[in-house]
C-alpha cells in the first residue's frame, strides 16, 4: 500500500529550514524513485 502526506506549512525562520530541506535530494537519490508528483 502506497500512501502520500502532503503537508501546508508556513515557514517563519527560512534558513531553520533548510537544514531539513537540504538532505532530500540525497534521500531520494537512494530510495533511486521519483519525486511523488513527478511527470514522466
Amino acid at each position: 500500500m502506497v500512501a502520500y502526506w502532503i503537508a501546508h506549512a508556513h515557514i517563519n525562520v527560512p534558513d531553520e529550514y533548510k537544514k531539513y530541506t537540504d538532505p532530500v535530494p540525497e534521500i531520494i537519490g537512494r530510495r533511486s524513485t521519483r519525486p511523488p508528483g513527478s511527470a514522466g
